[in-house]
């Protein structure tokens, strides 16, 4: 992700600068990702940005503006209407930066506002077609189609590829990118920002609670490496294989620590209460003042730094039966706020990497006989007010 915001800041930079050799669709792209990227927006709710779509904000109206898009519901009952039934409204804040974007692309297509047929003026993405497509009119508005052809062309312009591309391709992999990945990746960034506040995220991306879990929090880069890692640590649990040090080496590669760390994390030495952390002092919930070591259990379950593994099942579990019971202390919905999102990382993600019989073995007996950290919602509590 580094690499496509690097490669985006320096062709705005060019256009900027009037040195970009990009067409009009090329240099739009730009502005557009960036948007994307900055506002967590869909794409329909982009692609339809009208040019009155940045006023503004009533309160700070030197630093701040609002940004006015329109989601489609289908044929949902909506809170908001605004004269057709099918979409709502939603107002986001932008930060001046983000509200520069949106005048330089006001600014860059204005004189194409007179050229273009009257049901195409009021959108802001206007570009000129190049002469092969003229013949379906000399101006259109960013589209799907557009959009992935102009991609392809960034692309490869920059030259960006996939960091861990399978060796059987020769690591060329080209990268592939997407409002939608840029929208995932908004909503990881506010979730972190937020502590983990998922009504807040799903706020800022016009969802549901329900829906920004699901869809937007499951699975981020960092996961995917997390459970990459949760895989070797199995292996080496059931081969039996935690003092091989070709293991351990490789281990330690791959989660980017020492080989020494990589040992102590096999042997049990950087256990927590829900599995093991790789970085217990600096990692990313971790109080990093050189002497104390992470306790936000919860946080564990979405961060770079977890390891699971198969001894480490009956903790995992014991922890998870007090969240199920929570469920009828604090009511439902609370409880899917706060709660609901780690049972389904453990249901979903983690079991299915054991084997069922081990994983069903540690379920049942952190149910009938939690572990003594987890027996009493006291230390739970303690989570949820550190």
């Amino acid at each position: 992700m580094q690499a496509l915001l690097g490669a985006l800041a320096n062709d705005l930079r060019s256009i900027r600068a009037g040195f970009f050799s990009g067409n009009e669709a090329d240099r739009l792209l730009v502005y557009f990702l960036l948007v994307a990227a900055r506002t967590g927006r869909n794409p329909t709710s982009l692609f339809e940005m009208t040019r009155d779509a940045v006023r503004p904000h009533p309160l700070k109206p030197q630093t701040h503006s609002l940004l006015t898009t329109y989601k489609r519901r289908g044929n949902s009952i909506l809170t908001l209407s605004i004269g057709k039934p099918h979409k709502v409204e939603e107002i986001s804040v932008l930060a001046a930066d983000t509200s520069a974007l949106i005048r330089d692309v006001l600014d860059l297509t204005h004189e194409l506002v007179v050229l273009a047929p009257p049901e195409l003026r009021n959108y802001l993405w206007l570009y000129r077609r190049s002469h092969h497509l003229a013949r379906f009119g000399a101006l259109s508005v960013f589209s799907q189609k557009v959009l992935s052809t102009s991609i392809k062309r960034f692309v490869g312009r920059h030259q960006l590829l996939v960091d861990d591309a399978d060796e059987r391709a020769g690591g060329q992999v080209p990268l592939a990118v997407s409002v939608m990945r840029l929208r995932k990746t908004f909503a990881s960034r506010v979730w972190h920002l937020t502590g983990g506040d998922v009504a807040t995220t799903a706020n800022l991306l016009g969802n549901r609670p329900d829906v920004t879990d699901t869809h937007y929090l499951a699975v981020t880069p960092e996961m995917v490496r997390n459970h990459h890692f949760l895989t070797k640590c199995l292996e080496i649990d059931l081969r039996g294989t935690a003092r091989d040090a070709p293991t351990l080496a490789r281990l330690a590669k791959e989660m980017h620590v020492a080989r020494d760390e990589a040992k102590r994390i096999v042997a049990g030495e950087n256990n927590t209460g829900v599995g093991r952390c790789s970085s217990p002092l600096d990692g990313r919930y971790a109080p990093k003042d050189g002497h104390t070591a992470c306790s936000a259990f919860l946080h564990c379950f979405r961060c770079p730094n977890q390891v699971v593994m198969e001894s480490d099942l009956y903790r995992m579990y014991s922890f998870y039966w007090l969240l199920v019971k929570e469920r009828n202390l604090i009511g439902r919905s609370q409880w899917q706020k706060v709660y609901g999102w780690v049972i389904r990382e453990i249901d979903r993600v983690i079991a299915p990497r054991f084997p069922a019989a081990v994983m069903q073995q540690a379920k049942e007996k952190a149910f009938v006989d939690p572990h003594p950290m987890w027996r009493d919602r006291s230390m739970l509590l303690v989570q949820n007010h550190g």
